[in-house]
C-alpha cells in the first residue's frame, strides 16, 4: 500500500511541473546583413532551435548556419516574451549592443550561468539558473552577429512560438 501511494506522489509532482517547451524556425539564406566596414563574411543562420525547461531553469538555444561560421561570431542579441505582440515586455533581455547582460524581468540575475559552444554550422548558447524557473516564455527572437570592431554581419531570427 505504501509503494503505491509513493507512486502517486511521484505521478502527482510530475503533473504539476511546468512543461517543457520547445519551437523552431527556419531563417532565409542570404538575409545577413554586413556593416559599411565591409567586415568578415555574415554567419547565415539556417534555423533556430529553443527548448526552455522552466522546472529545471534551462534555456538552450541552437542556431544552425547554412555554412561554416568565420572565426568570430557569437549570439548579439536574444529576447523572450510571453506573447509575440510588439507591445509584451520581455521577460528575457540579452543584447551585446547595449550592456551585454542578461537581464531577466528587468534585473540582473545573480545566479544564471551561459555556456557557449560554436562549431562549424552551430552556436549552442545555455542558459540556466534558479532564475530561470517558471517563466512565462512563448516567443523568442534575436541576432546572430560576425566579426567586432573594423566591421560585422548580423542575421537576424525569429519570431519563433514555444509550445
Amino acid at each position: 500500500m505504501v509503494a503505491v501511494l509513493c507512486s502517486c506522489l511521484v505521478t502527482a509532482e510530475a503533473r504539476a511541473a511546468d512543461p517543457v517547451v520547445s519551437g523552431h524556425v527556419p531563417d532565409a539564406q542570404g538575409d545577413a546583413t554586413v556593416s559599411q566596414f565591409l567586415g568578415p563574411p555574415a554567419a547565415d543562420v539556417k534555423r533556430v532551435s529553443v527548448r526552455y525547461d522552466p522546472a529545471a531553469g534551462r534555456f538552450v538555444l541552437e542556431a544552425r548556419l547554412f555554412r561554416p561560421a568565420p572565426s568570430v561570431y557569437g549570439l548579439k542579441a536574444l529576447f523572450a516574451s510571453p506573447t509575440c505582440a510588439s507591445t509584451g515586455a520581455d521577460v528575457l533581455d540579452y543584447d551585446v549592443g547595449g550592456s551585454a547582460i542578461l537581464r531577466v524581468n528587468g534585473a540582473i540575475p545573480a545566479s544564471v550561468t551561459r555556456r557557449t559552444v560554436r562549431e562549424r554550422r552551430r552556436l549552442t548558447e545555455t542558459w540556466s539558473g534558479p532564475e530561470l524557473r517558471g517563466l512565462d516564455l512563448s516567443c523568442v527572437r534575436g541576432s546572430v552577429s560576425t566579426g567586432g570592431i573594423g566591421g560585422f554581419g548580423i542575421d537576424e531570427f525569429g519570431p519563433l512560438l514555444l509550445r
